[in-house]
């Protein structure tokens, strides 16, 4: 987990800030690992030889599964990933975010929220 914007003091959403609401706990982000390792074999990198030249990915369903899980057990409701192989892949690409945009947290749709990719 890693505390907001500003060395973990108390800090506001964008949408907060424009609703004109202030938050006084501060916004906490949950990581999510969406692949270990990578597909590819640069002779300079050693990412490939530390994960046992693995490339292991995770489906959509899984990604949604623990953001409910961490939001229901840590009341995270912002989520931080990168994914050096996201796009990649268009089919897995398109996989995640079509179950993420039909998933629920707390009975409010991921779709119905700002999703920011990169």
């Amino acid at each position: 987990m890693l505390a907001g914007p500003g060395g973990g003091g108390a800090s506001t959403s964008s949408a907060e800030s424009a609703a004109g609401g202030a938050s006084t706990a501060p916004a906490v982000y949950g990581s999510l690992v969406t692949t270990f390792g990578c597909k590819f074999s640069c002779a300079y990198c050693l990412i490939p030889a530390y994960n046992q030249r693995q490339h292991r990915v995770k489906r959509g369903a899984r990604i949604a599964e623990e953001m409910m899980r961490l939001n229901d057990e840590y009341g995270i409701r912002y989520f931080f990933g990168a994914d050096d192989n996201f796009f990649n892949n268009k089919a897995r690409t398109l996989e995640i975010v079509d179950t993420l945009a039909g998933a629920q947290i707390n009975g409010v749709s991921l779709n119905d929220r700002r999703i920011q990719l990169g």
